[in-house]
């Protein structure tokens, strides 16, 4: 009972946790975003360059995500053209994408949309917009065999300083959605006014877009309800924990209560041989049982150490509570048949169908039977034990296998340094 208690409470625990963190979580977001909103979006020091995403609601009621690269305070010259030749570098390395070479476009261009961990924006555009797009994409549906020789001009912009660069390409991108080409539209215009106040401490999100008051709203992230997720997995964890100690403890009483099933036949064997009653033999067991363990009580009150602690036996618990049914008027019969159906193990079961079907017919055709029974139970025990050396010598074969790798290891190490 105490274990089940137990993992409620860490079930509960869990959740409430979980939920308490989810809720936190949510709160600070949603906070940072409104704060972002009403006082603007505070820039990064150095070199940090950052990507914040809003919902932009206009009067006409339609709603976009919009992505927002918010930059850093303005660089020196020096710094920027550096930054520009590096984002050329970068561009010459990656611009063909899985493409084998500029005269061989059969799939889209990587065309960035900035450098140099976002320091350097870029703007591409071709002298033939009907077979390239800016995203670099191509379409090859009305280029010829030989191919369409496209000229794209990349403008790189480092805070205001540009660099123009020109490249030959074979590329047609594809028709963009009309949701694309609206989101990008929306999120230049944004881009443009971010641009006009980079010497600024914070980025004011602009009140109207092309001529239509818009509302923003921060995007939730997604982290708190990963949060969730972790607590769900660690409640199915300890639920599955604990269906593992309940199966792990239900085998250790079956194999302690097989390994004692010839000690209980034996028992009763030389007491119905002695000329006991079936009734009085059982509960002479019990009795012996029940001062065994009043004399181990006294002596570990006394402090007493000359004997080693005693595990109980399963099978004496089980007769001790069918000893206890009997004594409150249960039917002698049906205490037998509750003691089987307690235990639910075959060799039981077995002897209790004996105990029952000669309670009538004496003790002697009982004695002759429960004398087999025990040389049968003698013998699967012997088997039961060899069986669970096997196990026990197979589950340290790898630690032994682990362990002469390492012998191995330092032999042959200093073995192979001397030549």
């Amino acid at each position: 009972m105490k274990k089940k208690i137990s993992q409620k409470q860490q079930i509960v625990l869990v959740i409430g946790l979980v939920c308490c963190l989810t809720i936190l979580l949510l709160f600070q977001d949603i906070r940072a975003g409104r704060a972002a909103v009403k006082d603007g979006i505070l820039r990064g020091d150095g070199d940090e360059i950052y990507q914040e995403t809003f919902v932009l609601e206009q009067e006409n009621g339609q709603k976009q995500n919009v992505n927002i690269t918010v930059y850093p305070r303005q660089l020196s010259e020096k710094e920027k053209q550096k930054l520009l030749q590096q984002a050329v570098t970068e561009f010459e390395a990656s611009y063909l994408g899985t493409n084998v070479s500029a005269d061989q476009v059969s799939s889209a261009l990587v065309f960035a949309a900035d450098y140099c961990q976002g320091q350097v924006a870029a703007v591409y555009d071709s002298d033939r917009p009907d077979l390239i797009w800016e995203d670099g994409s191509v379409e090859t549906e009305e280029v010829g065999t030989d191919g369409e020789l496209v000229t794209v001009e990349v403008s790189f912009d480092c805070q205001g300083t540009a660099l123009d660069y020109i490249c030959h390409v074979k590329v047609v991108p594809p028709v963009m959605p009309e949701e694309t080409k609206e989101r990008q539209r929306l999120e230049t215009l944004v881009q443009q006014w971010e641009a006009s106040s980079r010497e600024d401490a914070c980025f004011v999100l602009p009140d109207t877009l092309d001529g239509q008051s818009v509302q923003w709203r921060k995007q939730v992230s997604m982290e708190p309800f990963g949060l969730l997720l972790l607590g769900a997995v660690a409640v199915l964890a300890l639920l599955q924990k604990g269906k593992q100690e309940e199966k792990k403890q239900r085998q250790g009483r079956e194999r302690q209560l097989l390994l004692e099933y010839p000690q209980m036949v034996t028992q009763l064997s030389l007491l119905l041989g002695a000329g006991m009653h079936l009734s009085t033999a059982w509960e002479r067991m019990v009795k012996r049982y029940l001062s065994q363990q009043v004399q181990q009580e006294e002596n570990e009150k006394a402090g007493s150490r000359l004997r080693a602690k005693k595990a109980k036996k399963m099978y004496l618990e089980e007769m001790l509570l069918t000893y206890r049914d009997l004594k409150d008027g249960v039917n002698i019969r049906v205490a037998y048949e509750d003691f089987a159906e307690r235990i639910r193990l075959t060799p039981y079961r077995k002897l209790t169908a004996l105990l029952i079907q000669n309670m009538d017919k004496g003790n002697r055709d009982l004695i002759r039977l429960l004398d087999m029974e025990a040389e049968m139970a003698i013998e699967e025990q012997r088997k039961q034990v060899r069986r669970l050396g096997e196990e026990a010598g197979t589950k340290l074969l790898f630690p032994m296998l682990l362990l002469f790798v390492l012998i191995l290891i330092v032999i042959m190490v200093p073995a192979l340094q001397s030549f």
